[in-house]
Protein backbone atom coordinates (compact mmCIF):
# COMPACT_ATOMS: atom_id res chain seq x y z
CA UNK A 1 0.00 0.00 0.00
CA UNK A 2 0.73 3.51 -0.85
CA UNK A 3 1.78 5.85 2.41
CA UNK A 4 1.18 9.31 2.35
CA UNK A 5 4.16 11.67 2.69
CA UNK A 6 3.37 13.97 5.98
CA UNK A 7 2.50 17.61 4.86
CA UNK A 8 5.71 19.77 4.97
CA UNK A 9 5.57 22.49 7.97
CA UNK A 10 3.39 25.17 7.89
CA UNK A 11 6.19 28.35 8.10
CA UNK A 12 7.89 27.04 4.74
CA UNK A 13 6.38 29.11 2.01
CA UNK A 14 5.53 26.98 -1.44
CA UNK A 15 7.79 29.13 -3.45
CA UNK A 16 10.74 28.09 -0.98
CA UNK A 17 10.15 24.56 -2.05
CA UNK A 18 9.08 25.09 -5.65
CA UNK A 19 10.97 28.04 -7.52
CA UNK A 20 14.61 28.05 -6.78
CA UNK A 21 14.61 31.17 -8.21
CA UNK A 22 12.36 33.06 -6.37
CA UNK A 23 14.71 35.57 -4.36
CA UNK A 24 12.55 35.14 -1.37
CA UNK A 25 14.16 31.60 -1.29
CA UNK A 26 17.71 32.38 -0.57
CA UNK A 27 17.72 31.20 2.86
CA UNK A 28 17.00 28.17 2.31
CA UNK A 29 19.96 28.41 -0.57
CA UNK A 30 22.98 26.56 0.90
CA UNK A 31 25.83 29.43 1.09
CA UNK A 32 29.39 28.47 -0.48
CA UNK A 33 31.97 27.31 1.75
CA UNK A 34 33.87 30.63 0.45
CA UNK A 35 31.68 33.06 1.08
CA UNK A 36 32.20 34.35 4.28
CA UNK A 37 29.86 37.11 6.05
CA UNK A 38 32.06 37.68 8.69
CA UNK A 39 35.91 37.47 10.10
CA UNK A 40 37.60 34.81 8.44
CA UNK A 41 39.59 32.05 10.29
CA UNK A 42 42.55 33.00 9.15
CA UNK A 43 42.29 36.88 9.95
CA UNK A 44 44.04 36.43 13.32
CA UNK A 45 47.09 34.60 12.02
CA UNK A 46 47.92 36.24 8.89
CA UNK A 47 50.80 38.99 10.39
CA UNK A 48 52.51 35.74 12.04
CA UNK A 49 52.32 33.26 8.68
CA UNK A 50 52.65 36.19 5.65
CA UNK A 51 55.92 37.89 6.71
CA UNK A 52 57.89 34.93 7.28
CA UNK A 53 56.29 32.94 4.41
CA UNK A 54 57.64 35.82 1.79
CA UNK A 55 60.68 36.04 3.86
CA UNK A 56 61.10 32.25 2.56
CA UNK A 57 60.05 33.36 -1.29
CA UNK A 58 62.42 36.26 -1.24
CA UNK A 59 65.35 33.84 0.08
CA UNK A 60 64.40 31.02 -2.84
CA UNK A 61 64.50 33.97 -5.52
CA UNK A 62 67.83 34.84 -4.56
CA UNK A 63 69.10 31.36 -4.91
CA UNK A 64 68.77 31.91 -8.79
CA UNK A 65 71.25 35.15 -8.39
CA UNK A 66 74.71 34.74 -9.83
CA UNK A 67 76.05 34.97 -6.32
CA UNK A 68 73.10 32.41 -4.52
CA UNK A 69 74.13 30.17 -8.04
CA UNK A 70 77.86 29.83 -7.31
CA UNK A 71 76.95 28.65 -3.23
CA UNK A 72 74.80 26.27 -4.32
CA UNK A 73 76.64 25.28 -7.22
CA UNK A 74 79.68 24.54 -5.39
CA UNK A 75 78.08 22.35 -2.99
CA UNK A 76 75.10 20.48 -4.56
CA UNK A 77 76.22 20.98 -8.18
CA UNK A 78 73.88 22.67 -11.22
CA UNK A 79 71.40 19.91 -11.08
CA UNK A 80 69.55 21.51 -7.90
CA UNK A 81 68.60 24.70 -9.77
CA UNK A 82 67.68 22.83 -12.86
CA UNK A 83 63.69 21.35 -14.11
CA UNK A 84 63.71 17.88 -13.41
CA UNK A 85 62.55 15.31 -15.92
CA UNK A 86 59.12 15.65 -14.50
CA UNK A 87 58.43 18.89 -14.74
CA UNK A 88 60.34 19.41 -17.67
CA UNK A 89 57.48 16.54 -19.24
CA UNK A 90 54.66 18.61 -17.44
CA UNK A 91 55.64 21.64 -18.99
CA UNK A 92 56.23 20.04 -22.80
CA UNK A 93 52.29 18.39 -22.84
CA UNK A 94 54.49 14.42 -22.92
CA UNK A 95 51.75 12.15 -22.70
CA UNK A 96 50.78 9.98 -19.85
CA UNK A 97 52.44 6.96 -21.39
CA UNK A 98 55.87 8.08 -21.28
CA UNK A 99 55.58 9.18 -17.75
CA UNK A 100 56.43 6.00 -16.29
CA UNK A 101 59.51 5.72 -18.01
CA UNK A 102 60.67 9.16 -16.73
CA UNK A 103 59.64 8.36 -13.69
CA UNK A 104 61.96 5.03 -13.97
CA UNK A 105 64.74 6.76 -15.49
CA UNK A 106 64.77 9.43 -12.83
CA UNK A 107 65.18 6.64 -10.22
CA UNK A 108 67.74 4.98 -11.91
CA UNK A 109 69.41 8.28 -11.74
CA UNK A 110 69.65 8.53 -7.94
CA UNK A 111 71.86 6.84 -5.73
CA UNK A 112 72.53 3.43 -5.01
CA UNK A 113 69.71 3.31 -2.26
CA UNK A 114 66.98 4.12 -5.39
CA UNK A 115 66.03 7.44 -3.91
CA UNK A 116 67.30 10.76 -5.29
CA UNK A 117 70.78 12.58 -5.04
CA UNK A 118 71.22 15.56 -2.45
CA UNK A 119 71.05 17.78 -5.03
CA UNK A 120 67.63 16.36 -6.53
CA UNK A 121 66.07 16.10 -3.17
CA UNK A 122 67.28 19.74 -2.71
CA UNK A 123 65.63 20.34 -5.82
CA UNK A 124 62.34 18.90 -5.50
CA UNK A 125 61.71 20.26 -1.75
CA UNK A 126 62.96 23.71 -3.22
CA UNK A 127 60.14 23.72 -5.95
CA UNK A 128 57.36 22.14 -3.32
CA UNK A 129 57.96 24.96 -1.06
CA UNK A 130 57.94 27.63 -3.56
CA UNK A 131 54.79 26.06 -5.48
CA UNK A 132 53.53 25.73 -1.76
CA UNK A 133 54.21 29.57 -0.82
CA UNK A 134 52.84 31.12 -4.29
CA UNK A 135 49.61 28.88 -3.74
CA UNK A 136 48.65 30.29 0.32
CA UNK A 137 49.59 33.87 -0.82
CA UNK A 138 46.81 33.18 -3.77
CA UNK A 139 44.64 31.31 -1.53
CA UNK A 140 44.72 34.08 1.32
CA UNK A 141 44.99 37.15 -1.72
CA UNK A 142 41.21 35.70 -2.98
CA UNK A 143 38.93 34.50 0.13
CA UNK A 144 40.88 36.87 3.26
CA UNK A 145 40.02 40.39 2.35
CA UNK A 146 41.38 41.71 5.64
CA UNK A 147 44.65 41.09 4.68
CA UNK A 148 44.76 43.95 2.39
CA UNK A 149 44.59 46.18 5.36
CA UNK A 150 47.27 44.67 7.51
CA UNK A 151 49.75 47.23 8.02
CA UNK A 152 53.42 46.03 6.72
CA UNK A 153 52.36 43.32 4.32
CA UNK A 154 52.04 45.51 0.68
CA UNK A 155 56.29 46.42 1.64
CA UNK A 156 56.98 42.95 2.66
CA UNK A 157 55.03 41.15 -0.59
CA UNK A 158 56.56 43.72 -2.54
CA UNK A 159 60.18 43.31 -1.20
CA UNK A 160 59.25 39.28 -1.84
CA UNK A 161 57.75 39.85 -5.57
CA UNK A 162 60.35 42.05 -6.90
CA UNK A 163 63.63 41.26 -5.25
CA UNK A 164 66.18 40.15 -8.03
CA UNK A 165 63.64 39.81 -10.53
CA UNK A 166 66.09 39.65 -13.20
CA UNK A 167 67.08 36.05 -11.87
CA UNK A 168 63.96 34.50 -11.20
CA UNK A 169 63.45 32.01 -14.47
CA UNK A 170 60.53 32.15 -16.62
CA UNK A 171 58.97 29.34 -15.16
CA UNK A 172 58.92 30.56 -11.96
CA UNK A 173 57.53 33.72 -13.14
CA UNK A 174 55.17 32.21 -14.72
CA UNK A 175 53.64 30.83 -11.70
CA UNK A 176 54.37 33.72 -9.73
CA UNK A 177 52.38 36.03 -11.88
CA UNK A 178 49.49 33.50 -12.27
CA UNK A 179 48.80 32.75 -9.07
CA UNK A 180 50.11 35.91 -6.60
CA UNK A 181 50.01 38.70 -8.61
CA UNK A 182 46.57 37.80 -10.76
CA UNK A 183 44.99 37.45 -7.19
CA UNK A 184 46.35 41.02 -5.61
CA UNK A 185 44.86 42.56 -9.06
CA UNK A 186 41.62 41.11 -8.90
CA UNK A 187 40.80 40.74 -5.16
CA UNK A 188 42.09 44.41 -4.04
CA UNK A 189 39.52 46.65 -3.20
CA UNK A 190 38.91 49.70 -5.42
CA UNK A 191 39.81 52.12 -3.36
CA UNK A 192 42.73 54.41 -3.87
CA UNK A 193 44.99 53.98 -1.19
CA UNK A 194 44.63 50.19 -0.81
CA UNK A 195 45.29 49.67 -4.49
CA UNK A 196 48.35 52.38 -4.21
CA UNK A 197 50.37 50.74 -1.66
CA UNK A 198 49.07 47.14 -3.16
CA UNK A 199 49.58 47.28 -6.78
CA UNK A 200 51.34 50.52 -7.46
CA UNK A 201 54.98 49.57 -6.20
CA UNK A 202 54.73 45.85 -7.21
CA UNK A 203 53.33 46.44 -10.50
CA UNK A 204 55.57 49.79 -11.45
CA UNK A 205 58.44 47.15 -11.38
CA UNK A 206 57.22 44.01 -13.22
CA UNK A 207 55.38 45.74 -16.02
CA UNK A 208 58.80 47.16 -17.82
CA UNK A 209 60.78 44.30 -16.46
CA UNK A 210 57.84 41.96 -17.97
CA UNK A 211 57.91 44.04 -21.07
CA UNK A 212 61.90 43.62 -21.32
CA UNK A 213 61.64 39.97 -21.18
CA UNK A 214 59.28 39.04 -23.60
CA UNK A 215 60.78 41.28 -25.80
CA UNK A 216 63.98 39.76 -25.77
CA UNK A 217 62.64 36.49 -25.64
CA UNK A 218 60.47 36.87 -29.11
CA UNK A 219 63.43 38.75 -30.67
CA UNK A 220 65.85 35.72 -29.64
CA UNK A 221 62.75 33.31 -31.73
CA UNK A 222 62.20 35.49 -34.75
CA UNK A 223 65.73 35.53 -35.37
Amino acid sequence: TLRRLPAPPSNLAPNSRTNPTDPSTSASTPTPANCHTGPHVFDSHALWVLPPLLAILKCIHSLWTPYGKSIISAKLGDVALQMSPMEHAVLMCVGSTAKPQIQENYKLAGDFTGGPSPSEAFRDWIKNVRDSGYQILGLTLSIVPSVFHMPGLPDALCQSLISNLESIETRHMRALIRVVVQGAVLHCPSQDPTQGEWLGPMLTAMLPHMHMRLTGAWGSIAS
